[in-house]
């Protein structure tokens, strides 16, 4: 989906689950911008770049490796510090929460408890906490879309309710049918 409105000087691109929105002036600047870079660097010239400053192939791989390392133990720490949620997830809030600083915090979030445990008061704190409606799966998962969901208020969840054996879900970046399930 791609819509420009040039009367309202606005747009709205979709590239997967991202919508963003711009107006004409920074639409064109974008472009431009684009542009420019595609007729000015071909493949030599951006190796010119890199010789110019200072980074030879074997540091750039040496920086690919650790970058790498880093971020595998970034995912081990993440999963240390919440074991309770699914990695994608939590990389997919604190993606949105970082890149987007006025992101909404749009979550779909199952929430798996035991099977012995009376769902429906679960279903009730859920309507008390977050004012939203959940949906029962599986007689132990609730289901149900949050808005404001922050890193924080994910923790906060976790510490408020220990029942809670397992949360995963999606994040997006616009709260579209922030009431459905």
């Amino acid at each position: 989906m791609h819509e420009l409105n040039y009367k309202n000087s606005t747009g709205i691109s979709n590239h997967g689950r991202e919508t963003i929105s711009y107006n004409k002036k920074q639409f064109d600047a974008t472009v431009k911008r684009h542009m420019d870079s595609k007729k000015n660097m071909s493949h030599d010239s951006r190796l010119a770049d890199t010789a110019k400053s200072g980074a030879t192939p074997s540091t750039l791989s040496a920086a690919a490796v650790r970058i790498k390392q880093d971020y595998q133990n970034f995912l081990k720490e993440a999963q240390l510090l919440m074991p309770k949620v699914d990695q994608s997830l939590l990389l997919d809030i604190l993606y949105y929460q970082t890149r987007y600083p006025d992101w909404e915090g749009s979550v779909a979030f199952r929430v798996v408890y035991p099977a012995d445990l009376d769902i429906n008061q679960k279903k009730e704190w859920i309507y008390q906490k977050y004012q939203r409606m959940s949906k029962v799966e599986e007689e132990k998962t609730l289901k149900f879309k949050a808005i404001r969901m922050s890193m924080e208020e994910l923790g906060k969840m976790l510490d408020e309710d220990p029942d809670i054996q397992y949360v995963t879900g999606s994040a997006t970046l616009t709260p579209t049918d922030s009431y459905s399930i």
